[in-house]
């Protein structure tokens, strides 16, 4: 279990399972850069059962250092893909419906779509892939809802069309009432990037602002996981600072 999130995880995951009853949860997770926002993530997508579709964007992986908005959605769209089977019936319904028609009309593979095609029919392709993770949980009966988690958001901050991009993506979610969103960001950079997001989704966020642990929250920790440690006043200091 991750060090000392036990509520945090139960929380979330209590309201993540809104989302197999058609209330699909959004959620803004704030806290301050180390504090173990993206481990807490990993541990909340790692814990949900095997009929939860699951995606992980860490928009600090993107190659792009600045990525843009093309690029995040062929990360999304690569990342979603890989949960088809070739036996699904979204698979079929993909492949000779849209597939057929971009591979015709823009020469593209619909199950391999990279930035500067879509960047170059952005409305089309950012709908088809935006509205992927819906489509899946209706066209798979392994899945019943998905969770969809963004990761260091701030970069959104350097997108030229960054609120246009979130917009886009909260009038997606609204239309896919069995998909949550996750989206986490260095509360030293959240003031305005919030302020956009709960705009685009009108004020309907749920937020997480995760705190860093007390000294005597650190304390307790190391007494019961590894109590055979002692460290000297002047060990602790430098371990928890």
């Amino acid at each position: 279990m991750l060090l000392n999130r036990e509520n945090e995880i139960r929380q979330l995951n209590s309201v993540l399972k809104l989302a197999e009853s058609g209330i699909a949860p959004k959620i803004l997770m704030t806290g301050y850069r180390g504090v173990g926002k993206t481990s807490l993530l990993k541990e909340i997508l790692k814990s949900q059962p095997e009929n939860v579709l699951t995606v992980h964007i860490d928009l600090s992986e993107i190659q792009n250092a600045r990525p843009k908005a093309e690029d995040v959605l062929e990360e999304l769209c690569r990342n979603l893909v890989k949960k088809i089977n070739m036996n699904d019936e979204i698979y079929l319904k993909i492949k000779y419906g849209l597939g057929n028609y971009i591979q015709s009309h823009y020469n593209a593979d619909v199950f391999n779509l990279e930035s500067e095609t879509i960047r170059k029919n952005c409305p089309m392709f950012a709908r088809f892939i935006l509205e992927l993770a819906g489509n899946i949980v209706s066209g798979c009966e392994r899945y019943d809802s998905a969770v969809i988690a963004f990761d260091e958001i701030e970069l959104f901050g350097g997108m030229d069309d960054a609120e246009q991009f979130i917009s886009m993506i909260a009038k997606s979610a609204a239309n896919q009432p069995e998909v949550a969103y996750i989206f986490c960001v260095s509360l030293a950079n959240s003031c305005k990037l919030t302020d956009m997001i709960n705009e685009a989704f009108k004020s309907r966020m749920l937020e997480l602002i995760l705190k860093p642990f007390t000294k005597k929250e650190t304390e307790d920790y190391l007494e019961k996981c590894i109590p055979d440690v002692n460290l000297t006043d002047e060990g602790f200091e430098m371990l928890y600072t």
